[in-house]
């Protein structure tokens, strides 16, 4: 990963610091250690850049980068990078590097706004137009990188990580009561535009951001298919899914530093580790979480995958002997409290891992993706088969439920999902939960999903999953 910083100033006329936009991009330096660089651009726009080299590691890739009459600070990968760069070679473009970063500049000169459509990556990056006195952000489609924003006294500033807002302004060290108040009540966390301190947002994933002297401009590029693809058989989508799947590992694989992976018991990272056995050839790294003596270590499973695959199996044992210390770094990186303690044992493997790699895969999302959370979406897929007849299937479907989960469960989750903002907090008054807050936690407004889209889906099941990917899945 990458930090990126900056802020441009059209509506006032305070003289941009030098000194500022160091110490602010110098605050995330630990998501670029190879190189921190900041510039002011014009009189007022300034960028700042904190780099982790990944592809082509030279200097010639370090930004902010200029092309033409733009200027980009960009975090993230374009995995079709090579692909992009040939097809806007023929369309005569010329490029001095073989990095992704360059590929940005030159598609948003050919395609427009409508570049971001054909990239197939994870990014946040801004993007200066010299000429126009335009800022074009933009922000991935499942919002595996993060854009912080904030509109201050003229300006726009943002940053990858508040600190670095917080950093080039201190006056917006504000509490969002409101917004902790519902992570305290709901565990709401990164899928909300709110972050935890008043008055900086998150751009939403699949968002576009546009500055000009008219003002800005928020716009939403991509949005999840809603209709099921009735012409295709079962055995076809099988087919097209582990194609995509299969080019999916093939283009993350594209480094010019050590890759790795993370290694569960579980069935998405053992698929991702058996496909970059077909694809690469050199044996990887597999770092997995430990815990001796519980019964829901899986260590010892990933380590029997690992020697089947000729991968070298890294144990990394979760110690809590210093929890609450390690807690509190992880708190700071993350710049609010998290809904997962999975994220606990995650912070081990990456901190063990970057003893030796720099990029690992990992199988985040392939439970949004096919129905893994099988509580979760049990009852909508149920209520599908019944909406169209099936009556047979979704007994058979309920009883072999039964035999693993617990059906009161799942639909008693079904309901806490459903419910309403009103009934949420009655539910909480009734239970006593509410009695708990004081002071500025007492009240907040309630976190409703209006704001997603979950409109005309021709599945239940098709709308849960969604609206996973929108609020879950951008949490982890």
């Amino acid at each position: 990963m990458c930090g990126i910083f900056g802020i441009i100033n059209q509506h006032s006329t305070v003289v941009l610091d030098k000194n500022r936009l160091d110490k602010a991009i110098n605050s995330i330096k630990h998501r670029g250690p190879n190189v921190q660089v900041t510039e002011i651009v014009n009189a007022h726009v300034g960028f700042g850049h904190a780099r982790l080299s990944i592809i082509e590691l030279g200097t010639q890739s370090d930004q902010p980068f200029h092309y033409k009459h733009l200027v980009l600070v960009f975090n993230g990968e374009i995995y079709n990078y090579i692909e992009l760069r040939a097809e806007l070679i023929e369309a005569g473009y010329q490029f001095s590097t073989k990095s992704d970063t360059e590929i940005i500049p030159a598609a948003y000169l050919h395609w427009g706004e409508d570049c971001v459509n054909h990239f197939n990556g994870m990014w946040a990056f801004a993007l200066y137009d010299k000429n126009s006195d335009e800022l074009f952000c933009s922000r991935d489609r499942f919002g595996v990188k993060p854009f912080n924003y904030t509109f201050f006294e003229g300006a726009f500033i943002f940053a990858s990580e508040i600190k670095a807002i917080l950093t080039y302004e201190p006056k917006l060290r504000k509490p969002n009561y409101n917004s902790i108040s519902r992570y305290c009540r709901e565990t709401i966390g990164a899928q909300s535009k709110e972050t935890w301190f008043e008055g900086i947002s998150r751009l939403p994933p699949a968002h576009n951001l546009k500055i000009s002297n008219k003002g800005h401009e928020i716009t939403k590029y991509w949005s999840f298919p809603k209709k099921i693809n009735h012409e295709i058989t079962f055995k076809e989508a099988e087919k097209e899914y582990l194609d995509l799947f299969k080019d999916s590992v093939k283009l993350r694989m594209r480094s010019d530093v050590p890759v790795g992976l993370t290694l569960s018991g579980g069935v998405d990272s053992a698929s991702i580790a058996c496909l970059v056995k077909k694809v690469h050839t050199q044996p990887l790294k597999a770092y997995t979480a430990s815990f001796p003596n519980q019964p829901f270590d899986e260590y010892e499973i990933a380590k029997k995958l690992c020697n089947q695959l000729g991968f070298d199996s890294v144990e990394v044992k979760v110690e809590y002997e210093y929890y609450v210390e390690k807690l509190g770094k992880i708190v700071y990186h993350l710049e609010s409290g998290h809904g997962s303690p999975a994220i606990y044992p995650l912070w081990h493997i990456t901190e063990r891992a970057s003893e030796d790699i720099t990029v690992f895969l990992e199988g985040q999302g392939a439970d949004e993706l096919l129905g893994g959370y099988i509580n979760t979406v049990f009852v909508d897929y149920i209520r599908d088969l019944l909406s169209e007849g099936e009556i047979s299937a979704a007994v058979d479907e309920i009883k072999l439920h039964k035999k693993n989960w617990s059906l009161k469960n799942s639909v008693l989750l079904n309901l806490r999902l459903g419910l309403s903002p009103l009934f949420r907090k009655l539910f909480r008054k009734a239970n006593g939960l509410e009695n708990i807050y004081a002071g500025p936690l007492k009240e907040h407004a309630p976190f409703t999903f209006d704001e997603f889209d979950l409109k005309n889906f021709s599945s239940k099941l098709n709308k849960k999953l969604s609206l996973l990917h929108q609020t879950g899945l951008v949490n982890l």
